[in-house]
Order: C-alpha cells, then structure tokens, then sequence
C-alpha cells in the first residue's frame, strides 16, 4: 500500500498517465483480453495480485533478494500455458540502485 500510495501522490507519473491515456493512439475494443497482475514478497512468501481472483495467490518463499527470480520463474510457467502469444510484459517497480 505505501508504494501504490508514492505512485498516487507522484506528480510526474500522473502527468505521463495523462499524457499517455489521452494520446488516442489505440482503440478500446469491446472485449479486453489483457489484466496486470503484481508480485510481491511478504513475510517470507511470493504472492500474486491478481484483480480478477479472489484475493493474493501464494507461491511460495521468496525474499526481497529473490523475489524478481522468484517471479519470474512464475511467469515462466504462465507463459507456457499459451505458447503462442506475444502479449506479455514484465515491468519492474523499485527503488533507484545505488
């Protein structure tokens, strides 16, 4: 939540959203086929965002130090599920590496 909370509040985001959402570039067909989902590790444990099940997917363990393997090693298997689809991206939130 404090992450969702910074991206909230941070007005440079809001002004490439705007920007992006008002450009028109594509247009919004009647069926969606696309979601995003979220990886976090918490306590110890992978677990998956997913707005369209339930509530969070465990995984497994993970740390901080593990959890972008950790996901991917997830993604991987779901990308297998449909071999022949290119529409998938990975896009990683995290602090400036020192």
């Amino acid at each position: 939540m404090r992450r969702a909370r910074v991206l909230e509040k941070d007005d440079d985001m809001a002004r490439a959203h705007s920007l992006a959402a008002s450009a028109g570039d594509t247009e919004i067909g009647d069926i969606v086929e696309e979601h995003y989902v979220c990886f976090t590790a918490l306590n110890r444990t992978l677990y998956e965002l997913d707005g369209m099940k339930g509530g969070p997917i465990k995984h497994g363990p993970s740390s901080p130090e593990s959890l972008l393997q950790d996901a991917v090693n997830v993604i991987k298997t779901m990308m297998q599920r449909i071999p022949d689809s290119v529409n998938f991206n990975v896009m990683v939130l995290s602090r400036k590496l020192k």
